[in-house]
Formats: C-alpha cells, structure tokens, sequence
C-alpha cells in the first residue's frame, strides 16, 4: 500500500491528480452516503489547489483506493490544531488493521509538527434518528461500530454541541455529528474560547463567513454556560447539550421532512 497526499499528486500532475480526486469522491460517497455531508469535486479541487491548509490523504494498492481522509491544520493563537472528516475505509479492506494504521500514521506526522490535539467528526448514535441511521448503515458500519473503533484508538467525546455547517450545495446542515478528540498528551478538557476558534477556522473552508452562519452561532449560544469543554469517553452520552441546540436541530430535521 502507498499513502500519498493528494495535494502533491494535483501539483505535481494535474490531469491524473484530479482524475485520481474523482475517484478518491467516488469511494468516499460510499462511505458517507448522506448527500449532505460531502461536498462537490469542484470545492475539493480549489480547496487542494489554492490553499496551503487542507489535503486529503488517501492509502491505495494497484487496483484501488483503500481508505482516505480530508485532513486540516490551522495555526492559532493558543498553537497548532489539526481536524481530520470523513475518514473511510473501503469495505473489502475493512476488519484488517489497516484504518487502525492510517489513523496512527497521520497522528504521528500531527505529534512530530507540536500539534496541540487533533480533532476528528463522529456520527453520534445518541441523537440520530431512525432515518439518519439507515442513510449511514448503507456504507456497512453502524453508529455503534464507528464509536467503538475511534474509542480503541484513544479517542475521547467533547461533551457539547455539535452540529456540521450546510455545505454548498447541501440541502441542509448535518446535525448528528460529535466532536471527538486526540491529543499527544492526557486532556480533560479544553477551553470553550479554543473549541470556538477551531470551529470557525474550520467553518471558513466552506463558508464565506463563518461568523454569520445559523450553524456556528447556534454553538456559540448553545455553549455559552461553559468555560471548559469536557471531555468524557465516546461511548457515553453527551450532557452538555442544550435546548438551543434541540430547537435547531428539530427545525433542521423537520426542513429535510418537508423535502422528501
């Protein structure tokens, strides 16, 4: 197996790094099957070409693409930050230490740049419903299994709300996402002014301003009781989810109803 950046591969042959882009987008749709989630190959494509600030990682043999992940580093004020969605693997690849791998090579490249903590999405099982549930099931894992694989590799649960901004394009935000956490030293919690930050850092790769999206101000409010962000096991159920965010989310699920 070889794991590359796909951002080298755009900038040293552009034609057969973007063909290999689509591909990569082709893999990664089956395994986050919620059109919601995943943005389109042209945002990917300005994202890989014109800023320093994201790539994507992909692990691939002969034949195929294997897993991948949309990595991000961002330099702020407190230090260094590194976020990390849609991590996947295929499923033929599934089961062999081979996710487990990639996730400890991309967390040693984070601890060896002075990375403060590395922050990674996880659907949450406690707040999806039966609708969102069988969409990601579709991909072969349940919410469960996903839980479960990120809490044997070390990672912890930031115990607030949550929610992934409206992506262009997307119909709506998606709002069953935690935040989960890894970080080279032991953390129990993290400053709610860093969580913010990291946030809207995070925002502005799909926002034109983060500071006036519904999404990131619901946050904003709902945490504003909170002077540390704890952080708990993943496995357990968030309590420091407030009404603000219910409200929201009920009115997010209630729009995709209407949809349908």
């Amino acid at each position: 197996y070889r794991h590359v950046s796909l951002r080298q591969l755009v900038r040293q042959d552009q034609a057969a790094g973007n063909q290999r882009l689509k591909s990569y987008l082709i893999e990664c749709r089956k395994a986050f099957p919620d059109p919601n989630e995943i943005g389109s190959y042209e945002e990917f494509q300005l994202l890989i070409t014109l800023t320093e600030t994201f790539d994507i990682h992909i692990i691939y043999d002969e034949e195929r693409i294997v897993c991948g992940a949309h990595v991000q580093l961002f330099s702020l004020p407190f230090g260094d930050v590194t976020i990390t969605e849609h991590f996947w693997v295929a499923e033929p690849y599934r089961r062999q230490g081979i996710g487990a791998a990639f996730n400890n090579q991309l967390l040693d490249a984070f601890w060896r740049q002075d990375v403060l903590f590395h922050v990674q999405e996880v659907n949450d099982p406690y707040i999806m419903n039966d609708h969102e549930r069988a969409i990601d099931i579709q991909c072969g894992i349940t919410p469960e299994n996903r839980i479960s694989f990120w809490k044997k590799l070390g990672f912890l649960a930031m115990d607030v709300s949550y929610s992934q901004p409206r992506l262009s394009g997307a119909e709506s935000p998606v709002t069953y996402c935690l935040m989960a956490v890894a970080s080279p030293t032991e953390l129990k919690h993290i400053e709610r002014s860093s969580y913010l930050a990291v946030l809207k850092e995070y925002f502005q790769t799909f926002l034109s301003d983060a500071d006036r999206d519904e999404t990131y101000q619901m946050i904003i409010d709902d945490s504003a009781n909170l002077e540390k962000i704890p952080l708990i096991p993943l496995d357990v159920k968030r309590e420091n989810i407030g009404q603000t965010f219910w409200d929201y989310r009920k009115e997010v699920v209630s729009r995709q109803r209407n949809q349908e």
